[in-house]
């Protein structure tokens, strides 16, 4: 039966600026090579809820909040009902999850029964499954598109373990919104140069550039300027993301002569 594994009772680092304990719910639809949590991923439930409420209830005024994590937290069936306990003892709610079980993460956010979401970018759609063993990248997409809509705090992460996911996965996304521009504007003699220097890789394209009025706003989430069928805008916005919160650099555009400049510092 899954449920509540384990629990540390105190962590000042894994709830942004809150003293918190963390649980860890048993569990996983996902199957990483890199997961470092296996006994908690295969693991059962160890933990009754009531001896979890318990223990918060000598920590009031003492922590700030609760972390789930796991595992994948919302495979526990009553995690709504727990999470309603947890918040009428005056607690704050973070929650670790991978995003495939997005009527649930919707369930919370819109009841306030949640007030901070690390939600974990695993991998780009091509190499989803071959890295998480798990079909539904669209059901992560949903849970991303909603949080970026619902106003609630939340952070996007991805672990990038180098025999899985580089840097030419981020790439790649890039690339193929020019490879996209040359093809609707019908450019003759088409060019992408891919150049590096040191740390800085350059990706220029001849397409014409990007019209001043949107230059500003390609890396939003949901801008885009392809046919509603053929987009989701946020191909640019994840890239952003990874390179600049979770690797440290940088990602930048600009014009040329020719057309877009892509430019990537780590």
């Amino acid at each position: 039966m899954l449920g509540i594994y384990s629990i540390q009772k105190f962590s000042s680092l894994d709830f942004p600026r809150k003293l918190c304990a963390i649980l860890w719910f048993s569990g996983c639809n996902m199957r990483c090579p890199y997961c470092y949590n296996e006994d908690v991923v295969f693991g059962k439930k160890q933990i009754e809820e009531e001896e979890i409420i318990d223990f918060l209830k000598t920590r009031i005024n003492l922590l700030d909040g609760v972390s789930f994590t796991g595992g994948e937290p919302t495979l526990y069936k009553n995690l709504v009902s727990f999470a309603d306990k947890i918040k009428n003892l005056g607690f704050e709610i973070k929650l670790d999850t991978n995003g495939i079980n997005v009527d649930v993460v919707k369930t919370l956010v819109k009841n306030n029964l949640v007030d901070y979401i690390a939600l974990d970018f695993k991998a780009p759609k091509y190499k989803f499954e071959k890295i998480t063993k798990n079909k539904n990248y669209d059901e992560f997409e949903k849970t991303l598109v909603f949080l970026i809509k619902s106003g609630i705090n939340f952070e996007v992460r991805t672990t990038v373990h180098t025999d899985l996911l580089d840097e030419n996965d981020i790439d790649s996304i890039i690339l193929k919104n020019a490879k996209d521009v040359l093809i609707s504007k019908n450019i003759p003699n088409k060019q992408i140069i891919i150049s590096t220097n040191n740390n800085e890789l350059t990706i220029k394209d001849n397409g014409g550039g990007i019209s001043p009025d949107i230059i500003d706003k390609i890396f939003d989430p949901y801008f885009s300027t392809k046919t509603k069928k053929d987009r989701t805008g946020l191909g640019l916005y994840m890239s952003k993301t990874i390179i600049e919160d979770h690797c440290g650099g940088s990602l930048s555009v600009s014009n040329d002569n020719n057309g877009a400049i892509f430019k990537i510092e780590l």
